[in-house]
C-alpha cells in the first residue's frame, strides 16, 4: 500500500521531501521576503492611483467587500461600481507593467 501511495505522489513533492531542513528554512525565508516585496509593490501601485480608483481597489481587494456592498456604501448603482472597478483594474495593470519594466 505504501508503495502505491508513493507512486501516486507527484514527483515534485517527493523531491521537496528529500531536501534537508536547512533548504526548507531557506526556501520559506526567501518566499516570505518575496511575498513582502510583492505586497509592498502592490500597495505602492494602488497608492499611486487616482483617489476614486484607489478607494475602490482598497474596498474590493484589501477590505474584501463585494461590488454590491461597495455600491450600497457609496450610494451608487452596481453597474457604476462594476464599470469603475474595470477601469481601476486597467489603470492598476498599466502602472504595474510600468513598475515591472523599471525594475528589470
Amino acid at each position: 500500500r505504501r508503495f502505491k501511495a508513493l507512486m501516486a505522489m507527484p514527483l515534485w513533492l517527493m523531491r521537496r521531501e528529500d531536501r534537508g531542513t536547512e533548504d526548507r528554512e531557506q526556501m520559506t525565508e526567501d518566499r516570505g521576503q518575496r511575498r513582502e516585496r510583492l505586497v509592498s509593490q502592490v500597495r505602492e501601485v494602488i497608492d499611486s492611483l487616482p483617489e476614486r480608483q484607489r478607494n475602490l481597489m482598497r474596498m474590493r481587494y484589501i477590505e474584501g467587500l463585494t461590488e454590491l456592498e461597495i455600491a450600497k456604501v457609496m450610494g451608487l448603482k452596481l453597474q457604476v461600481i462594476t464599470d469603475r472597478l474595470y477601469r481601476a483594474r486597467g489603470a492598476f495593470l498599466r502602472l504595474w507593467q510600468k513598475l515591472d519594466q523599471e525594475t528589470r
